[in-house]
C-alpha cells in the first residue's frame, strides 16, 4: 500500500532509508542495510500523491523485522499472566497495562525468561509514587501497593542495554516506566531498573507479591 506524502522538492539525493511500510504492519531495519538500487516516481511538484518506489534491499546486510503487537489477556481471577513466544531477535518489549489492579495491597512484578523458565533473582529495579518506594530483587518493580492505589494504566518499556562479546546470548536490559493510578487521586507510578539475563529473552511474565492475590483488567505486549 503506498503511503501519500506532499513535497515541493525534484530532487531525492542522500537516501537514508530506515523505515519501511508494510500494508499489515510498520517494520524497521536491523543493521546497516545495503540499497542495491532505488527508482522513485512522484506527483508533480505542489501537489499531493503516491510516492511510488522500486528497488532491492541485500538480505546479507540488513534484517527486516516486524513490530509485534501480541493478544492482549483479560486477567481477571488470574494470579499471573504469561506471553511467550517472543522472537530472540527482539531488542524492545513494552509492557501495557489499562486498568490493572490486585485483589489485595501486593505489588505488580514483571519477570523475562527464556525457553528454560524465569529468572527470578538479580533483578535491581525500583517503583515509587512518590512516597511509597518498591524495591524486589525477585522481578522488576510495576507498582507500590497496587490493590490499594489501583486501575493502574501506561506502559512500561525495557530495551536491550547491552550484550557481551564472550556470549553470543547474554544480555542487560534496562526498564523505564510511567503508570496513573486513577482511584487514588490521580497518582502516578514511576519505575526503573536494569537485570542481567544469562539468555535471549523469549517470554515475559506479569505477576505480583504475594503470588496468591489475583488479578482484573487488561495486559498487553509489544515487542520490536
Amino acid at each position: 500500500m503506498a503511503v501519500p506524502y506532499t513535497f515541493a522538492d525534484t530532487t531525492l539525493s542522500g537516501l537514508n532509508l530506515n523505515l519501511a511500510h508494510l500494508d499489515a504492519d510498520f517494520a524497521y531495519f536491523s543493521g546497516n542495510p545495503q540499497i542495491n538500487s532505488l527508482g522513485v516516481g512522484k506527483p508533480a511538484d505542489g501537489t499531493t500523491g503516491d510516492i511510488v518506489a522500486s528497488g532491492s534491499i541485500s538480505d546479507s546486510v540488513g534484517t527486516l523485522h516486524p513490530i509485534v503487537v501480541m493478544p492482549s489477556a483479560l486477567t481477571t481471577g488470574l494470579t499471573e499472566v504469561v506471553f511467550s513466544g517472543i522472537s530472540s531477535w527482539a531488542t524492545r518489549i513494552i509492557v501495557n497495562f489499562y486498568g490493572l489492579n490486585v485483589s489485595g495491597s501486593a505489588n505488580i512484578l514483571i519477570q523475562f525468561g527464556d525457553s528454560s523458565g524465569f529468572i527470578t533473582n538479580g533483578y535491581a529495579s525500583t517503583a515509587s509514587d512518590g512516597t511509597v518506594f518498591s524495591s524486589p530483587s525477585n522481578g522488576y518493580a510495576a507498582t507500590v501497593s497496587a490493590g490499594l492505589l489501583g486501575n493502574n494504566k501506561g506502559s512500561i518499556t525495557f530495551n536491550l542495554c547491552r550484550t557481551f562479546p564472550d556470549s553470543t546470548t547474554a544480555s542487560t536490559w534496562t526498564q523505564n516506566g510511567i503508570l496513573t493510578n486513577s482511584d487514588a487521586t490521580n497518582k502516578l507510578t514511576i519505575s526503573a531498573g536494569s537485570a542481567y539475563f544469562p539468555n535471549k529473552v523469549t517470554q515475559v511474565k506479569i505477576l505480583n507479591s504475594t503470588g496468591t492475590d489475583t488479578f482484573t483488567g487488561v495486559v498487553g505486549l509489544t515487542y520490536e
